[in-house]
């Protein structure tokens, strides 16, 4: 493979970010409302929770996401890591984005809650 085929930083990037949002935005319809039974990976409503210190990047990277998936509809929360994860713990959003991974003691509220945590 040679320099000129590497996929660039952008595409990249957001490959990197449909990655993560894409499976955050799966509902189990046979326990979901009608409201849900319309979510799927490039339509719907998800919230999520992101580190403040990737706004800069994942700004862009949500406003291209919901251009090319007109009917997607994502609710972003730039905060500091440790509202990130009270967030997911409270179950205020489905997914966040962040630069470390799940405690033990995270991971067991999760457990508890039947969510499988997903890294990347």
């Amino acid at each position: 493979m040679t320099l000129a085929n590497l996929p660039t930083r952008p595409t990249l990037s957001a490959l990197l970010l449909a990655m993560c949002l894409l499976p955050s935005c799966y509902t189990d319809r046979s326990k979901g409302t009608s409201e849900d039974a319309t979510d799927t990976p490039t339509s719907g409503n998800v919230g999520i929770s992101v580190d403040e210190t990737f706004a800069p990047v994942l700004a862009s990277q949500v406003d291209t996401f919901q251009k090319l998936y007109t009917d997607a509809h994502l609710r972003v929360s730039y905060q500091p890591e440790d509202s990130v994860f009270l967030d997911l713990l409270n179950d205020k959003v489905k997914a966040v984005i962040v630069s470390r991974e799940l405690n033990a003691d995270e991971q067991q509220v999760l457990k508890k809650q039947d969510m499988l945590p997903v890294t990347t």
